[in-house]
């Protein structure tokens, strides 16, 4: 018994020293490495510039980009003419008429314009149309500084067509490498959004340099002869007698109008519906007359 119990302890520890040395020398062998082909590759996108380290803004542009608009009430001796002037003084500062609409009020004309002039020629213009007017009702100046958002289009622009670009690079790679439908659809569809958005900032661009290229003049022109004096008004016989005038042509215009609708609608109508149905009854009526003379014979 007692070999047994000392054979025991023995046996564990023989085990324990073998297992020791196997563990020594069996060491585990490194993972291969095998080689997994890329299909699709991570687009790389560039950030919109970043600001200057030394200044810690955007590089400025040379000039503002501003949006001029002015807006003129103007009151003339003669609209038509006064027309002609406004083009003329378009024209004579580089710019041209964009929209013209001429209306009459109280039987006489109106006109409001829309022309458009080179910036630089803005204030010029302005005085040029003040000198043609015998009063000035009114007039309003406004400016809309456009110049951080066109920087902030420019940055934007730059930063899609660079992801273009690297979206072009990755669908030819793609092609070599597994040709793929889903993976060339997906770039495709990636490629269609960001050119949509490259034209959309574009456009806003071209609309932006339009408008500070030139700058929007609205001259509304009326006749001094209606021009009616700005302040606490004053009664003055002549304008009574001309507004008298003027309602009682209405009133004689409104009659005519009438007289001609009987004549032409209403008389006609009548001689062709009441003139037989007359005409009906008279014979109705003298035959029943000769019956009743017959009878009494």
């Amino acid at each position: 018994m007692r070999k047994m119990k000392l054979a025991v302890p023995l046996l564990l520890a023989a085990v324990l020293l073998l297992a020791g040395c196997s563990a020594r020398i069996a060491k585990p062998l490194p993972p291969r490495e095998v080689p997994v082909p890329q299909v699709v590759e991570k687009v790389a996108v560039r950030e919109a510039p970043a600001p200057d380290s030394e200044a810690g803004e955007l590089p400025a542009l040379t000039e503002r980009m501003v949006i001029r608009r002015a807006e003129l009430s103007l009151v003339v001796a003669s609209v038509k003419d006064a027309v002609s002037e406004v083009e003329s003084i378009a024209v004579d500062n580089g710019g041209y008429l964009h929209q013209s609409e001429l209306w009459k009020e109280d039987g006489a004309l109106h006109a409001r314009l829309v022309i458009m002039v080179p910036a630089d020629k803005f204030e010029a213009t302005l005085a040029s149309l003040r000198d043609i007017a015998q009063d000035i009702r009114s007039e309003s100046v406004s400016g809309q500084d456009v110049t951080e958002e066109y920087v902030d289009l420019s940055a934007r622009l730059e930063t899609l067509e660079a992801t273009e670009k690297e979206l072009r690079e990755l669908l030819s790679t793609v092609r070599e490498r597994s040709g793929k439908a889903e993976d060339i659809l997906a770039i495709y569809r990636e490629l269609t959004q960001i050119r949509s958005e490259i034209e959309r900032v574009k456009g806003r661009m071209q609309y932006l340099e339009r408008m500070t290229a030139y700058s929007t003049i609205t001259v509304s022109l009326m006749p001094s002869a209606l021009a009616q004096p700005v302040g606490p008004a004053s009664w003055s016989p002549a304008n009574t007698v001309v507004r008298a005038f003027r309602a009682l042509l209405r009133a004689l215009q409104v009659i005519l109008d009438l007289a001609i609708w009987v004549v032409v609608f209403v008389v006609p109508v009548l001689a062709v519906f009441v003139v037989p149905v007359g005409l009906v009854v008279w014979i109705a009526l003298r035959f029943r007359k000769g019956k009743k003379q017959a009878r009494g014979a």
